[in-house]
């Protein structure tokens, strides 16, 4: 069996799609990352002027009834991996004490009411590493089983002495092993470029983090790795399984996403921002 991994495995690295994969991975991923690390930079920095501007106003605070406080949000710095809803919501809250707390600026987007499912329709380095890794994943496992059925193999494979499901568990860890290397590259790139350009010291819980996501990574990658699997095992040529393994991949990734935040719109899932 370890002979059969090792033979798929070099079959999926020393081909023209793992160097195509690995190269458009690091370069994708290093050059968004450095352009939200850029906007992470001028944010923080905003954030350092706007707190500086309120601490100045605190002397003209004589009486209790001057006193307005402005709550101020920096930005998290696992904020250039994926702000989530931060981006929607404003960075300022006016705070009295005869109001409910209301956002000083612009920032906040969709006005008084947004969809609570729609908040992650901004672009961050998430959805791109999502978008990669699902689309390597299939394009690696999408010829495993109908290429042997279509070379005329796997019946000469099936032939020695060994378990289906020992084949098939064999060439999956031979797609994982090449594509996990690809994964892993991507995530150390940005990772000294995290570590070179934020400007905050990571915490404990900001590494965890980063090794949450990149654990998340791995495993999606795996999911759709078995998922092109099972849809070429369940066809006779690699042209079929490629576009199943394509409409599949712009269901789960970019259809089911926009649908959820559609459908969490038409049925009311909203929420007063102040309330919120």
């Amino acid at each position: 069996m370890w002979n059969l991994i090792k033979k798929e495995a070099f079959e999926n690295i020393f081909t023209f799609r793992f160097a195509i994969g690995f190269v458009a991975c690091f370069l994708v991923f290093g050059l968004i990352f450095h352009v939200l690390s850029r906007d992470f930079l001028l944010e923080w920095e905003e954030t350092q002027i706007a707190k500086r501007e309120i601490e100045n106003t605190y002397a003209d605070w004589e009486t209790f009834s001057f006193v307005r406080p402005t709550v101020i949000k920096e930005p998290s710095p696992l904020a250039v991996f994926g702000d989530g809803m931060g981006r929607q919501w404003g960075k300022r809250v006016w705070i009295s004490h005869t109001r409910v707390p209301v956002f000083t600026s612009d920032e906040a987007a969709g006005g008084a009411y947004a969809d609570l499912l729609g908040f992650y329709s901004s672009f961050d380095f998430s959805q791109v590493a999502q978008i990669f890794i699902t689309l390597l994943a299939l394009l690696f496992s999408y010829d495993a089983i109908s290429g042997e059925k279509e070379r005329g193999t796997l019946a000469l494979l099936l032939s020695n002495p060994r378990k289906r499901t020992s084949i098939y568990i064999s060439k999956y860890i031979g797609v994982l092993l090449a594509l996990v290397p690809i994964i892993l590259a991507a995530f150390l790139l940005v990772l000294l470029e995290f570590v070179m350009r934020t400007p905050v010291t990571p915490g404990a819980e900001e590494w965890v983090g980063i090794l949450l996501m990149l654990l998340a990574a791995v495993l999606l990658g795996a999911a759709f790795a078995a998922l092109g699997m099972l849809i070429s095992s369940l066809t006779q040529r690699t042209a079929s399984s490629l576009i199943i393994c394509m409409i599949v991949w712009v269901l789960l990734v970019l259809v089911y996403p926009s649908a959820v935040g559609f459908l969490s719109s038409e049925f009311g899932f909203s929420e007063d921002s102040r309330e919120f």
